[in-house]
This record gives C-alpha cells, structure tokens and sequence, in this order.
C-alpha cells in the first residue's frame, strides 16, 4: 500500500516543520507528499515562496509531489503527479495528459461523477493514466459519509481506477 503525508503550504506550518514533516515521513517509508495549490485560506505569495524548496527537497529524497490544482493552477516543476479538482473536462484531461505524457493524473474521488468517467473511456483514456483519491479536509467535521464514499469507490474501480484516501493523524 502506498503511504504519503500531506503539507499544507501557506498556512499554520512553518517551511522548516514541513520539510521536518517530509524528512521524517520518508524515514518511515513514505514515499509521497500531497500538497494543494490553491486551498483559498492559504497564503498565496508564501505558497509560491516556498514551493522551489519542498520540490527540491522532494526530488533529494525521492519523495513524489502529489498537487491538487484548478483548472487556472500553473503546474510548477518538480510535480509529478496532479490531482485535478475543479474546472477541468474530460477533454482537458485528455489535454493533459498529451502535454505531460509521464505523468498520471489524478482525479477527485469525491466530485468525479460516472458521465464524466463514461466521457474518459469515450476518449480512449486508458484507466492506467488514472488513479482517483479523495477529499481531505484538514478541519472538523468536513468528512464523507461512509455510504457515498463506499458508492464513489465502486464506481471509479468498476471503470478500473484505484481509489485512495486520507487518514487522518490525531494530533495535526
């Protein structure tokens, strides 16, 4: 089973206790870290500070930078995988992915609906470009209920996707 943390760039973590996190994480085997690029409380000039240093970090101890992005977000290099969120199309992801052919692209778990995954396989997408992973929300009482999310994971693997999720730590 693959094992990855989230950083939070732009908010209560400082560059340092994120680096921390990182080199401590892959101590442990972990071998990615998922970040967003567009979370709205998020400081955004502290993001852009601080992204060359967590991706060469990242790229030092062979740690995947996994980014949650917009359809509007600039992909910065050192990413190596994206999850798109918000905006895209199916044709965009095929757009995507014929700009960045090493790449796989991520989608949210939680939004993705099954016309838009019957799009993909319309456009020859193959499934093996494609993973699904769901929203995490690093604030209470923001999860999903375990019937919706039973049925998104049936859905995404029934058009051959693997489907990951957070958990959540006790303490941050």
């Amino acid at each position: 089973m693959l094992k990855g943390i989230s950083i939070y760039l732009g908010m209560e973590n400082t560059l340092e206790q994120n680096k921390e996190l990182m080199l401590k994480a892959r101590a442990y085997g972990f071998t990615k870290a998922f970040l967003s690029l567009h979370i709205p409380e998020a400081k955004e000039n502290v993001i852009q500070a601080e992204l060359g240093d967590v991706t060469a970090l990242a790229n030092k101890i062979h740690m995947d930078l996994l980014a949650d992005i917009t359809a509007t977000t600039k992909v910065a290099g050192g990413i190596s995988q994206v999850r798109l969120d918000d905006g895209f199309t199916p044709q965009m992801v095929v757009d995507y992915l014929k700009e960045h052919p090493d790449h796989k692209v991520v989608l949210n778990a939680s939004t993705v609906t099954a016309a838009f995954m019957d799009e993909l396989q319309q456009l020859q997408v193959p499934a093996d470009r494609l993973e699904a992973l769901h929203n995490f929300y690093p604030r209470p009482h923001t999860g999903l209920g375990e019937e919706f999310f039973l049925k998104q994971n049936t859905m995404l693997r029934s058009h051959g996707l693997k489907v990951g999720a957070f958990v959540p730590s006790q303490t941050g």
